[in-house]
């Protein structure tokens, strides 16, 4: 659906930089400031044309102001045109459309066959200027818009099977000789990133909380909700407890998996891809060490802190309706002699937080068992701000998304066979 807005006003064209009453900038000559502006990377141009090229907004370094989900979020941005004589031009048209996709092929004897699959996300068409007349006769142009996006879009994807990728065209349609229409057109990436609010004070911890056949008792505790973000460290509070004498630890692993699964659209095919993002080894001389300089020890005991990196670089965790991410920390307990090993794993979210207010990842495990020891001090996260920046005049009036359809969300196939021929089964529960 196509969204207008008509100048009202005729455009005159002077030899220096005149802005009219509907925002937009107009001269017959380059702006001298037009070279300073934050503009995207040569690299970020799927199709260029020599006379059209974007910037940002003051103060951005992307086209998105404001975060996705269920708050209001824009493409914010300049249209640049320059071009060497003057040029009749008709209207101008911003094109976004965001596309998740699939492709992989397995090979099976001589054949290769390949599964691919396409879905729309978001598909729409803003008409961003228009001629007063049939067309004008412009060299230089520059256009503000600031363009309302559909609620609930997803953040960029980017795998070796699957994508989530947006894509903003620009479209200057002119009057060509005899009268023909002529179509200039140029596109870029334009990616999306999305911040999770959190408010940790309506929050407690996850309590993760269970009993090995040999005997051995575990609590821990994970951030809010489960959530961990990127690019920080999480502190897991720790505790182990032996109910029987002869049970010793040699060592703990701790790993982040992701566990990503791929569907086409044309057949009923699936692939899943399991990939390791992150690690830690406890040792057990680590343990010792950490129970000798604590005066609160009881026999049989261990307490620990475990801080555990959790890679910026990294997918979040995403439900689509072709891709499915999630992620899995698995702690793996190596135990001494002929002792059977086990492991616990647990399901997590993997974001871009920011909190609110600003408060420690476990400010109340005051209330679990492990509050009555004295614990190091976990690492201050690293909070990922998003730019809060508002946008000035001449911006028009945001343009309202069409009618836009959420698309299905359905449970991700992983997590329903969790039994593994390396480790013995255990009780767990959590509280």
């Amino acid at each position: 659906m196509n969204q207008n807005i008509k100048i009202n006003q005729n455009i005159t064209i002077s030899p220096t930089n005149s802005i009219d009453s509907s925002g937009y900038s107009i001269s017959t000559t380059s702006s001298a400031n037009s070279q300073n502006l934050n503009r995207p990377k040569p690299c970020d141009y799927i199709k260029t044309h020599k006379n059209i090229s974007f910037s940002f907004a003051e103060n951005l370094n992307s086209f998105q102001l404001g975060n996705l989900g269920d708050s209001d979020t824009y493409l914010v941005g300049t249209v640049h045109l320059n071009y060497p004589r003057v040029c009749a031009v008709k209207n101008v048209f911003l094109h976004f459309k965001g596309v998740e996709k699939t492709c992989w092929y397995k090979s099976q004897a001589r054949t290769k066959n390949i599964y691919s699959g396409e879905h729309v996300l978001v598909d729409q068409s803003n008409k961003i200027w228009e001629a007063f007349e049939e067309s004008e006769g412009i060299t230089t142009l520059d256009i503000p818009f600031k363009i309302q996006l559909p609620y609930g879009l997803q953040e960029t994807i980017t795998t070796n099977i699957g994508t989530v990728q947006y894509v903003l065209r620009a479209c200057v349609n002119t009057k060509g000789l005899i009268n023909i229409p002529n179509a200039h057109i140029t596109k870029l990436h334009c990616p999306l990133r999305q911040t999770l609010i959190l408010n940790n004070s309506l929050s407690s911890s996850y309590k993760i909380c269970g009993e090995s056949p040999n005997g051995i008792e575990y609590t821990f505790l994970l951030p809010p909700n489960k959530t961990f973000n990127m690019g920080s460290y999480v502190s897991i509070p720790m505790m182990i407890r032996f109910s029987r004498p002869g049970l010793g630890i040699d060592r703990l692993e701790i790993s982040l998996k992701a566990l990503m699964d791929f569907s086409c659209s044309t057949q009923n095919e699936k692939t899943q891809v399991e990939q390791k993002i992150g690690g830690l080894l406890i040792s057990n001389s680590e343990l010792r060490n950490v129970i000798s300089n604590n005066s609160q020890y009881r026999l049989g005991e261990y307490i620990h802190n475990i801080n555990l990196f959790v890679p910026r670089d990294i997918q979040q965790t995403y439900q689509g309706n072709l891709i499915n991410i999630s992620h899995q920390l698995n702690i793996k307990f190596c135990l001494f002699g002929f002792e059977a090993d086990f492991q616990v794993d647990e399901y997590i979210r993997i974001s871009r937080r920011r909190k609110l207010p600003q408060l420690s990842i476990h400010e109340d495990s005051s209330e679990s068992d492990i509050s009555s020891h004295s614990l190091p001090s976990p690492p201050t996260p690293v909070v990922n701000e998003i730019n809060t920046n508002t946008i000035k005049s001449p911006y028009p009036t945001p343009l309202s998304p069409p009618p836009y359809r959420q698309p299905v969300i359905r449970e991700s196939s992983f997590g329903n066979n969790k039994d593994n021929a390396n480790y013995i089964k255990y009780k767990k529960y959590t509280e």
